[in-house]
């Protein structure tokens, strides 16, 4: 009788370990299970391995601590909602959200999972928190300060095109919140400057943008901060060239690709603060009372091979004031 209930118990006991295996339960169920959402593909974010390293940090190694369900939009935003639910239904214990697009199609999508974000023009105007202190709901991360970088975008392009006072400003209309943001800080940096604000979300229009950009007298662009123009950089830069106009970017990523100028916060400094954001919820952190952060770490980089094909002299002092410079 014993050997039987030791055979029923041993037959038992395989059923369950392979149901164990089937179900994925067991030690790789104990591990964090995190998903990542972005508006980006994958490999055009040069600024994951900043994302990779900073989960290092706090000792976090996908597959062996942590699990990360990876999850890109590839540049179409009209993905995002169901790449969200997706995440949702997977019952991850976070998700970092990248962009605002993908913070709205989270949002959308939970109220409950904790959402990080890494990128984000104006979070209290799109609404992702209450302020900046308290967000008092299930969404926080670091934001971008765009009314630190609108007056200086500017001014570093008045003072590189000496004798220029108009310049275009091209923003993403399907990125709304971040754009009105944009807009706005534009607007009251402007001084005596003469600004054309022009829209472009894909690269039939980006193509416009520079043709209206001309037609209108604009000296040169300044493309606001948005993911688009991040995974389009090298063809915004081909089409700049072709237009023989200067370009001034949010990141340096768009300077290497070839544009002219950048100046903004380091968003690789970003990514790699979204995993203090992560160890933080996952060690029991509510995302409502952990504060939205503000960069600390703005950089001028130039590209003079571009400025060279332009045929624009970068003067002494806006050089003298880079952080990285591209011969």
């Amino acid at each position: 009788m014993a050997r039987a209930q030791q055979t029923t118990l041993r037959g038992f006991t395989a059923i369950l370990l392979c149901l164990v295996c089937q179900t994925g339960l067991g030690q790789a169920a104990a591990l964090p299970r995190i998903g990542f959402l972005s508006l980006l593909s994958l490999e055009s974010d040069t600024r994951l391995p900043a994302f990779i390293a900073g989960l290092k940090d706090f000792g976090y190694v996908e597959g062996k601590t942590i699990h990360i369900d990876w999850r890109s939009a590839r540049g179409n935003a009209a993905e995002l909602p169901a790449l969200a639910s997706e995440l949702v239904a997977r019952k991850v214990d976070l998700i970092l959200a990248v962009q605002p697009q993908a913070v709205e199609a989270a949002r959308r999508a939970t109220s409950t999972i904790p959402i990080v974000f890494a990128v984000a023009q104006d979070p209290i105007g799109m609404g992702f928190a209450k302020s900046l202190s308290a967000p008092g709901g299930n969404i926080t991360g670091t934001s971008l300060m765009v009314s630190e970088m609108a007056p200086k975008q500017l001014e570093l392009m008045r003072t590189t095109l000496a004798k220029s006072k108009k310049f275009a400003i091209v923003l993403n209309p399907t990125n709304p919140a971040g754009s009105n943001a944009m807009r706005s800080s534009f607007q009251k940096a402007v001084g005596d400057l003469q600004i054309v604000f022009l829209d472009a979300s894909d690269d039939d229009e980006i193509n416009k943008a520079f043709l209206a950009a001309r037609t209108a007298g604009a000296a040169g662009v300044v493309f606001g901060p948005d993911s688009y123009f991040i995974q389009a950089r090298s063809m915004i830069a081909a089409a700049a060239l072709r237009h023989k106009l200067p370009t001034m970017f949010t990141q340096r990523e768009q300077t290497l690709a070839g544009g002219m100028m950048s100046y903004g916060p380091s968003v690789s400094a970003n990514y790699r603060r979204a995993a203090y954001y992560v160890n933080r919820i996952l060690k029991g952190a509510k995302a409502s009372e952990l504060p939205i952060e503000q960069p600390t770490t703005f950089e001028l980089v130039i590209n003079l091979k571009t400025a060279k094909a332009l045929g624009i002299p970068i003067p002494k002092s806006i050089l003298a004031r880079a952080d990285s410079i591209i011969e």
